[in-house]
């Protein structure tokens, strides 16, 4: 089983219902590190998941913040997200989506994973 940070863990256990917001998609762990001290987001509140995705064969990170109830939380923190981050265009998504993803091949870059 892949080792998972505390938040991550948390994503993990939460209700598939709930709701991310996918920030962003990055390539390596030095980018991802470097994304979340630049935009202060921490790993207590953003899941990096990576992944190999199949066709192209290519390894992917997907920046996964935060965990909200409704639909209208996750708007409202994405409303206070920094002008840069929302020029990336980030979205709301349920948690299913990314749980599934991780369950069939991702690892927590944050879960001292190997």
């Amino acid at each position: 089983n892949p080792k998972l940070s505390p938040f991550g863990e948390k994503f993990m256990q939460s209700d598939p219902k709930n709701y991310t917001i996918n920030l962003a998609t990055l390539y390596t762990k030095e980018q991802t590190d470097q994304f979340l001290s630049e935009y202060n987001l921490t790993e207590n509140n953003t899941f990096a998941i990576g992944f190999v995705n199949e066709p192209d064969n290519k390894y992917y990170i997907k920046l996964m913040h935060g965990i909200f109830e409704t639909r209208n939380e996750a708007k409202n923190a994405l409303d206070q997200l920094p002008n840069i981050l929302k020029a990336g265009q980030p979205v709301i998504e349920t948690l299913q989506k990314k749980q599934d993803l991780f369950n069939k091949k991702g690892e927590d870059l944050h879960g001292n994973a190997k």
